[in-house]
């Protein structure tokens, strides 16, 4: 696995992670959250929707758009499943212990 698939993997887990706490969430927000943290580095909204499109063409989130131009995404049931290690999507990494 290269760096860049690492840090993708850990990116995807932690919009799941933000979309799971909230119940759900807008790209606006998961991007100035995601910005707050380690995962911020250089990351743009075009790549957290670009993740939200990932995330929902595996089925762990639903994405409904507000008006044209705002993504608001809800975690389903086997977004949640991967969140908890209960399922491995590939490209979205595994929760470490401490985080379950």
């Amino acid at each position: 696995m290269s760096l860049q698939e690492k840090l993708d993997g850990d990116r995807r887990r932690a919009i799941l992670r933000l979309i799971s706490t909230g119940g759900e969430s807008t790209e606006v927000i998961v991007l100035d959250v995601l910005r707050k943290t380690s995962h911020g580095f250089r990351l743009t909204r075009a790549r957290v929707r670009a993740d939200f499109d990932w995330l929902r063409e595996r089925h762990l989130i639903d994405v409904e758009m507000l008006g044209d131009t705002l993504m608001v995404a809800t975690i389903t049931d086997i977004g949640e499943e991967v969140l908890v290690n209960a399922r491995r999507v590939a490209g979205v990494s595994a929760a470490r212990r401490r985080d379950l």
